[in-house]
């Protein structure tokens, strides 16, 4: 709640540390988006790569969003995960108006095949940061075709 009181339009939880996620889900639809009360506040998800994409199908029509983490909370290196194309394939099946988002193991080099797979998004933090925040982000853009 505190989220969405300071503005959240989309607040996103780890199913993986959530004791209730339909609860939580719901919780999330009930509260006012401070920027605008009309509006709502988005729904959203994050799965593991260990965390089979069938641990939503109970919940599917609830969410909004999706975020797929390439690389675990326990990943000693940042290693891209194999398994991103058919979890994204996974989540369009169970509700194909879910907005995905893949986070972790984002770099310059491979950028374009992560957007190959077909998110939405892409979350990206010391990749665009490093060094030169505005050429970093120039060439992962022309990199998605953006």
């Amino acid at each position: 709640e505190d989220f969405a009181k300071a503005g959240a339009d989309i607040i996103t939880f780890s199913v993986e540390h959530c004791g209730d996620v339909s609860a939580t889900l719901d919780l999330i639809g009930r509260m006012t988006n401070a920027n605008d009360p009309a509006r709502g506040i988005l729904r959203g998800v994050s799965l593991d790569p260990a965390t089979p994409v069938d641990v939503l199908k109970p919940v599917a029509d609830k969410i909004d969003v999706a975020v797929l983490l390439a690389v675990g909370p326990d990943t000693g290196k940042q290693e891209f995960i194999a398994a991103l194309p058919e979890k994204i394939a996974a989540v369009r099946a169970l509700n194909d108006g879910i907005v995905i988002f893949v986070d972790g193991a984002v770099t310059k080099g491979n950028i374009g095949q992560i957007a190959a797979m077909g998110p939405n998004g892409i979350v990206t933090g010391s990749a665009a940061f490093a060094v030169d925040a505005a050429e970093n982000i120039k060439f992962m853009l022309e990199q998605i075709g953006g």
